[in-house]
């Protein structure tokens, strides 16, 4: 009897100690396990905590590029506005005082043009003011001068990511202030 019963206690010693084996191993690795799913969780956090304030930034840029864009658009108009009437005023005596009030509203707005436009601008604003003396002098470099003139527009348009005029209306607003060009070099003749 005392040998079963020492059977008995070693079998059940031996499931006891498989079983709490089996616990602990268990236990270890759901620790292990759980460990590894903070350092997971962890990580996550600090990609999501970053791509948050990427899209936060990204954000914010794209809000202030949308402001900007509307007050850039109604620069652009502006600018071609005062071209559009500088390109009007070249062969009148009025031009000197176009010129002056197209360069105050130039240094008031510039900062809303390409780089391009503004240059271009103060060029066409000088080219518009001397253009008269230049036709009567040198015909050659006339046409030159008045290209600064009339290119200033397409340049407008073309900064203000706005679709162009087609091929005939450019061609026509061009042409209407060719024109005079033309006929003030005969009358001087």
């Amino acid at each position: 009897m005392n040998g079963l019963i020492a059977l008995l206690l070693v079998i059940i010693v031996g499931l006891l100690a498989k079983f709490l084996h089996s616990y602990l191993s268990r236990k270890g690795e759901n620790l292990a396990t759980k460990q590894d799913i903070e350092e997971l969780t962890r990580k996550v956090e600090e990609v999501r905590l970053y791509f948050t304030l990427q899209a936060e930034e990204h954000s914010q840029k794209n809000r202030m590029k949308l402001a900007a864009l509307d007050r850039r658009l109604e620069v652009h108009q502006q600018a071609y506005a005062h071209w559009w009437h500088l390109l009007h005023s070249v062969y009148t005596d009025d031009v000197g005082k176009k010129v002056d009030e197209c360069r105050a509203w130039w240094v008031e707005h510039c900062v809303y043009l390409g780089s391009e436009v503004r240059d271009a601008f103060l060029a066409a604003l000088l080219a518009a003011q001397q253009h008269r003396e230049i036709l009567l002098s040198e015909r050659e470099y006339a046409k030159t001068n008045w290209a600064r003139v009339e290119s200033l527009g397409r340049l407008i348009l073309k900064d203000a990511g706005l679709p162009g005029f087609g091929f005939t209306e450019e061609g026509n607003v061009l042409r209407d202030k060719a024109e005079p060009a033309e006929g003030s070099g005969s009358s001087e003749d």
